[in-house]
């Protein structure tokens, strides 16, 4: 008997916090639901979602052509792919990388701009932090190889240039480093 009473009493306290649960339920607003976007110095425009804070310029020294008042040739070196959430260089991009150190190795007078660069999954904080995580594993590798360090330079985008709204398969090709070389 005392069993049916605790078992009805756990239903009916089940019942009534699912209920509350439900009744407090808000639809998002037209306003939250819909993407936003910001629209760059350079007239570059990116849409992004409602939880994604307020995105804005950074101060820096980075431009379209010029890093720290040197020259970037743009497309000469290959990327080197990542995971997803991912820093590790996989066996597949060390060849890259050794291609990479071989030609700063022949051509002493061009220095190295690494771009760590992430998808848009996560948070621009955290896309961040490990787009710079992806651009030093790539120096450090480079420096392994040979390069002084003193010529490689880093920087990361995070998921500022990624392609919004793709899934996780098709954006890996924003989950890169970029090797730029700097004249």
């Amino acid at each position: 008997m005392f069993r049916n009473k605790l078992v009805f009493l756990t239903v009916i306290v089940l019942s009534l916090f699912l209920s509350s649960c439900v009744t407090n339920y808000q639809p998002p607003t037209e306003s939250e639901s819909t993407a936003r976007t910001a629209i760059f110095d350079d007239g570059s425009i990116l849409n992004y979602g409602p939880d994604e804070g307020q995105l804005q310029t950074r101060d820096g020294n980075l431009s379209d052509q010029y890093y720290n008042g040197r020259e970037m040739l743009l497309g000469v070196m290959d990327p080197v792919y990542f995971g997803f959430d991912s820093n590790f260089i996989e066996e597949s991009q060390r060849k890259t990388l050794q291609k990479a150190a071989e030609y700063l190795l022949d051509n002493p007078n061009l220095d190295l701009l690494v771009k760590g660069m992430c998808d848009w999954y996560g948070t621009e904080e955290y896309n961040l932090a490990l787009g710079d995580l992806r651009a030093n594993s790539v120096a450090n590798y480079l420096q392994n190889l040979g390069i002084d360090p003193i010529r490689i330079n880093t920087v990361s985008t995070g998921s500022l240039e990624a392609q919004i709204g793709l899934s996780k398969t098709n954006s890996r090709k924003d989950r890169r480093a970029d090797l730029i070389l700097l004249k």
